[in-house]
């Protein structure tokens, strides 16, 4: 058992660390954009910038809610874990409420699991979404430039 708990620690630290990263790279990215754009007049050439970083930002969002929800999940975990080894406070000595409670916990992890999985499916996404409208904004800006030169 303890093996699986630290394989699981692993993969979770895993996909917490990854999380982190993009939302770090998506922060990162949005103040270079603002950096990059600073000296320009407003046009319609920045639309696809401003793509990008509204992207980035709700990517930044839904990275946030993936940590929350994992952090609820170790919670509903640990709750578990005394329910069913009978200490909750909950249970009240009554071990016949131990199937029950479990039930209604299980169902709550399972219910964190799927938040947790497309809030990160859904920051990914975005994050990768403001990469190429940040790439597309950079090609039309220079060819802006070769036009206008």
């Amino acid at each position: 058992m303890g093996e699986k708990i630290e394989v699981y620690r692993q993969i979770n630290q895993s996909q917490e660390k990854l999380t982190y990263y993009i939302i770090a790279l998506c922060v990162t990215a949005i103040g270079f954009s603002i950096i990059q754009s600073n000296d320009l007049t407003l046009t319609c050439y920045l639309i696809p910038l401003g793509i990008a970083v509204l992207s980035w930002s709700i990517s930044v969002f839904y990275g946030i809610k993936s940590l929350k929800n994992r952090t609820n999940l170790q919670f509903e975990n640990y709750e578990l874990l005394r329910v069913e080894e009978g200490s909750h406070e909950v249970l009240d000595g009554n071990i016949q409420l131990i199937k029950p409670a479990s039930k209604i916990l299980n169902d709550n992890i399972s219910s964190i699991q799927r938040k947790a999985s497309f809030h990160t499916a859904i920051q990914h996404v975005l994050f990768y979404f403001g990469i190429t409208a940040y790439l597309f904004w950079h090609i039309l800006k220079m060819y802006h430039n070769t036009i206008t030169s």
